[in-house]
């Protein structure tokens, strides 16, 4: 993976730099990516009305966003004077700063692959990413169960669809059938997004290879072997230049 000097840069190749993953290395900061993937453009009022957030807790993370070159400030805020007179100049007196007409825009020729698919690095990143996405649906989750009990917010649900996470074997025709249907559903979920019609909801779909503790601790050995056989010959041809 050839790295950027610059951490500010946008990654090369097929890869994303470090200013990158730490941009995204947050629940609110993907959730505000999707958003604006499926709007295209928009502006933080809508942005915080959509997510249930504040501007003011918005913006830092826009702003983030922005450095990594992952989302464009298309607009930068309004400047609105005491008579009602509106104002780009930041050296004019008796202005206050509206963050609301900011307006930003999702970066598709950003989003290239984040891992290099012929060596996997990037990998540990992206599932690092996942877990956190993870866990914020977790407490979602949690978070929908306790307001339907104890507020009385009755929605009708069967546990089973709502409890199923499942390990299973997958075949080439398994993958193929599976990812054409994730299509379809990634397909189906930006439409009703992008409409923002009937009842909110939370859809995690996450798949993955399952790997056991044992084949964890495996691979972690044999990562180990294959660094001190190249230590080894770093050392051993640093000694015959020296000779």
């Amino acid at each position: 993976m050839r790295r950027s000097k610059k951490s500010g840069a946008l990654g090369s190749g097929n890869s994303w730099n470090d200013l990158q993953w730490r941009a995204v290395n947050s629940p609110h900061r993907m959730h505000l990516v999707s958003m604006l993937e499926a709007l295209k453009k928009s502006t933080v009022a809508e942005l915080a009305e959509l997510t249930g957030r504040s501007q003011q807790s918005i913006y830092p993370h826009l702003k983030i966003l922005v450095k990594a070159g992952l989302v464009r400030e298309l607009q930068k805020p309004v400047h609105i004077a005491k008579n009602g007179r509106k104002s780009s100049s930041k050296a004019v007196p008796n202005l206050s700063t509206s963050r609301s007409t900011c307006l930003y825009e999702f970066n598709p020729a950003s989003f290239q692959k984040a891992t290099e698919s012929k060596n996997g690095v990037g990998l540990m990143r992206a599932t690092h990413l996942t877990s956190i996405l993870l866990h914020d649906l977790g407490l979602r989750c949690k978070r929908w169960g306790e307001a339907n009990e104890r507020a009385g917010m009755r929605v009708a649900i069967h546990n089973q669809n709502l409890m199923s996470t499942e390990i299973t074997w997958f075949t080439n025709s398994h993958w193929k059938q599976f990812n054409k249907l994730a299509a379809q559903l990634m397909k189906l979920i930006r439409e009703a997004r992008h409409n923002r019609k009937g009842q909110r909801m939370c859809i995690g779909l996450f798949q993955f290879p399952d790997v056991t503790v044992a084949e964890l601790k495996h691979s972690l050995a044999q990562e180990a072997k294959l660094k001190s056989k190249v230590q080894s010959a770093t050392k051993s041809t640093a000694k015959s230049k020296r000779v």
